[in-house]
C-alpha cells in the first residue's frame, strides 16, 4: 500500500502540463487566427492520486498531534471499547464545567488509548476512517443543573440508546456513570463494550445493575 508521500509523488504527475514553448503557442495561434498568451507561472499538482495523498498525510499527522488534553473537571474515562486483536482500546472522555455540568454541545469524545508497547500508555485521536467504526453518529446535551447534568449519544456500531449523567461527589470531584439497556436490565450501567473480528464483528456489551450490584453483559 502506498503511504501519503508516495501518492503526493504519484499525483503530481497527473494532470499537469509542462509550459509550452513560445514558439508553438505562436504557432498555433496562427493557425486560430487569434493570440494566445504564454503563461510563466508554475503548474500546480493536482489530481486525485495527489490529494488522496495529502489527505493521508494530513490524518496521519493528525492521529499522531491529537493527543487529547484533559480539563481539571474532565472525565477521561466514562467507557471504553476493547478489541480482540490487540491490548489497545478506545475510551470515551467527557469534558465538564467547574459545575459537572456538560461542556458546549457535544462533550463525549472518543480517543485512542493504547497499551501495545507500554510503557507509557499512549493517547491519540482517531483518523477520520476509524470514526465510521468508533464514532458517536449523535449526541446531545439534555440536562444542565448547579452540580451535573445529562447527555443522550448513540455510537455508530452499537444500536443502543446510552444515557450519561455527571455529578459532584461528597468529595467535589465530579464524576460520570453511563445507563443503558444490557439484557433483560434497563437502566444498567455500562461499563465497557468489546469487539471481536476473528469472524467479522461482533460486539458484547458488559456492565452491572445498579440495584443488585451484579455483572450484567449482552451480545449484540
Amino acid at each position: 500500500m502506498r503511504n501519503g508521500a508516495e501518492l503526493l509523488a504519484a499525483g503530481a504527475c497527473v494532470g499537469v502540463s509542462r509550459p509550452r514553448p513560445r514558439a508553438a503557442l505562436a504557432a498555433e495561434a496562427g493557425r486560430q487566427g487569434g493570440s494566445v498568451r504564454s503563461r510563466e507561472n508554475r503548474a500546480v499538482p493536482t489530481g486525485p492520486l495527489w490529494l488522496a495523498g495529502l489527505a493521508l498525510l494530513l490524518s496521519s499527522a493528525r492521529a499522531v498531534a491529537d493527543e487529547p488534553e484533559f480539563g481539571p473537571q474532565d472525565i477521561p474515562t466514562v467507557f471504553f471499547i476493547s478489541k480482540s486483536d490487540d491490548h489497545n482500546r478506545v475510551d470515551y472522555g467527557m469534558r465538564l464545567d467547574a459545575s459537572c455540568s456538560p461542556q458546549a454541545n457535544d462533550p463525549v469524545f472518543p480517543y485512542w488509548r493504547e497499551f501495545e508497547n507500554a510503557p507509557p500508555v499512549r493517547t491519540h485521536g482517531l483518523k477520520w476512517v476509524e470514526f465510521l467504526a468508533y464514532g458517536i453518529s449523535d449526541q446531545k446535551v439534555v440536562r444542565r443543573k448547579p452540580s451535573g447534568g445529562q447527555v443522550t449519544m448513540r455510537l455508530r456500531q452499537v444500536d443502543r440508546d446510552l444515557l450519561i449523567t455527571s455529578w459532584r461527589d461528597m468529595d467535589g470531584k465530579c464524576q460520570a456513570a453511563v445507563y443503558t439497556k444490557i439484557g433483560n436490565v434497563r437502566g444498567a450501567e455500562l461499563l465497557s463494550a468489546h469487539v471481536t473480528l476473528t469472524k467479522g464483528m461482533q460486539v458484547a456489551i458488559y456492565g452491572r445493575d445498579p440495584k443488585t450490584g451484579n455483572p450484567v453483559e449482552e451480545s449484540l
